[in-house]
Formats: structure tokens, C-alpha cells, sequence
């Protein structure tokens, strides 16, 4: 991108505008850090573990509530409708898991990884420039 620098007419107004453009960068440079962070973190819990986990979970609950149909009111019939609660529960766990952290989370995370990428190579680029503006203005 072409910037405007031409308007910057003294030295001062360089090192401001890269002083801000270097916070900006920083800030960048720390959110990359953290999805980094976040993509790693989806490598070591892989997606299609949670999807399978959630596969099992979700065939549990069916065989499950099958079996409750067929049991009379009692003890046993208590057992599994508290095995059930629990199933279901670790269910949902697991589907907002797998929204947070499932293949579509990982490559939300990656676009955003590219994104920032991008916005800290402009940001090298304007640095660059400033310091070239700079070096051209009179003391």
C-alpha cells in the first residue's frame, strides 16, 4: 500500500506515528502468540479425538435409553437413568467442546493466524517507510 508519508514534514511526526505504529504491532505480535498457542492446543487434544469421543458418548446414550424402556420401575431402572444423566451431561460437554475446539474452531484459528500475519507484515512495511521518510527529512 502507498502511504501518504509525503505529509509527515518533520522528524517528530515520523517517530510518533512509529511510535503507534509499533504498539500496534506489538499488540499483534502478542495475539499471534495466543492463537498459536490455541492452535497448539488443538493438535494436542485433536479434533476428530473429541468427535469420536462424542460418537461414543452419543451411542452410549441410545443403548442406554433403550435399555431404560425395557426396565421395570426400580433400583436397576434408577441406575441407569442416573447413568444416563450422566452420559447426557458429558455429552453436551463434549458438543461445546467440539465447538470450541473441533476442526471449524481450528481452522477459525488458522484464518485468524493469517490474518494477523498479514497485518504485522504492513505494519514492517509502514515501519520501514517511516524510517525511510524520516532519514530524507532535514535535521
Amino acid at each position: 500500500m502507498t502511504y501518504s508519508l509525503s505529509k509527515l514534514t518533520t522528524k517528530a511526526a515520523c517517530d510518533t506515528v512509529s511510535a503507534t505504529v509499533q504498539k500496534e504491532k506489538a499488540q499483534l505480535e502478542f495475539e499471534q502468540t495466543a492463537l498459536e498457542r490455541q492452535q497448539d492446543g488443538f493438535e494436542e487434544e485433536g479434533g476428530d479425538s473429541i468427535e469420536t469421543q462424542l460418537a461414543a458418548i452419543t451411542s452410549d446414550v441410545a443403548h442406554v435409553t433403550g435399555v431404560i424402556a425395557t426396565l421395570s420401575e426400580g433400583k436397576l431402572k434408577d441406575s441407569y437413568e442416573k447413568r444416563k444423566a450422566s452420559l447426557v451431561l458429558r455429552q453436551m460437554i463434549l458438543q461445546e467442546k467440539k465447538e470450541s475446539r473441533g476442526v471449524a474452531a481450528l481452522l477459525q484459528t488458522e484464518f485468524e493466524l493469517a490474518q494477523k500475519a498479514l497485518l504485522i507484515t504492513e505494519a514492517n512495511t509502514l515501519l520501514a517507510a517511516l524510517e525511510a521518510r524520516k532519514a530524507a527529512l532535514p535535521a
